[in-house]
């Protein structure tokens, strides 16, 4: 302000740093948040970049606790956007020839911090495994996601078991499908590959809640297209199609969590 800035860039500078400790205040303006969101992942970039990455217990430049500012101020301004991208956009200066795998630990490292945010927030350990599982870094979606899979647990433990069961079906086999086919329904043989199919062309790619939702309702088609269909036909081009039946599933659910690292028997 004293060099001409108007109050809301000051408010913003001062509080760039916070928060200071594990659960302390947050910046308290958008713009705060954002300059502190983008200042700490500056740090973390070019430290890990230059290979100061934390060991064991060893952490004098405080970068564990940035990575959790970054968490804590995006679940607290609720910004739904994948931390992956932005990562792609920053510079790094003098960057090394192994920054590509230096990246993948700087996301792991971040992916911890959410981990230890649900720990906090008594997520059982399998359902945070598994909604660690996904490609990207959205961390509100991440938690939005491991809170939407605990309600269900808690509350409709019968449709949970159910559920996971018929995701982790689906995953086995869509996991190991690479190539993107489209899915033909003129192909189908029975009903009940017609219903799944059929069913195909409503999902829709949303909050978690929604999503949940969404497979829950598939849970019966799934399992009566698994009693009446052999996914590895002898048919070649029916098997292709039922490969890129199961992809299409495997993608939409993976998005959201992988349900393998999920326990569907629980007392």
């Amino acid at each position: 302000i004293h060099f001409g800035e108007t109050p809301a860039v000051g408010a913003a500078i001062g509080t760039q740093y916070l928060p200071v400790t594990s659960g302390g205040t947050l910046p308290d303006t958008t713009a705060g948040a954002m300059l502190a969101v983008v200042d700490k992942l500056d740090t973390l970039v070019n430290y890990f970049n230059i290979k100061l990455i934390p060991t064991g217990s060893n952490d004098p430049h405080a970068l564990r606790r940035k990575a959790l500012g970054i968490v804590e101020i995006i679940l607290k301004e609720a910004w739904n956007f994948d931390l992956i991208e932005m990562l792609e956009k920053m510079s790094v200066e003098n960057q090394t020839e192994d920054w590509l795998e230096t990246k993948v630990k700087l996301v792991n490292f971040i992916k911890a911090r959410v981990q230890q945010h649900l720990e906090t927030a008594n997520i059982d350990h399998d359902i945070i495994q598994a909604v660690s599982k996904v490609s990207h870094l959205n961390v509100y979606y991440i938690v939005e996601s491991a809170q939407e899979l605990q309600t269900l647990k808690n509350t409709r433990a019968s449709d949970y078991r159910l559920m996971v069961e018929a995701m982790s079906r689906v995953v086995n086999l869509g996991s190991k499908v690479t190539d993107t086919l489209d899915v033909n329904i003129a192909l189908a043989e029975t009903t009940s590959e017609t219903n799944l199919l059929n069913a195909l062309k409503n999902l829709t790619a949303n909050a978690p809640q929604e999503i949940v939702t969404q497979i829950l309702s598939l849970v019966t088609v799934i399992n009566e297209y698994f009693e009446h269909n052999m996914v590895n036909a002898e048919d070649e081009q029916l098997k292709l199609n039922r490969q890129a039946t199961m992809k299409v599933l495997t993608d939409f659910i993976t998005q959201m969590v992988d349900p393998r690292e999920l326990i569907s028997k629980f007392d």
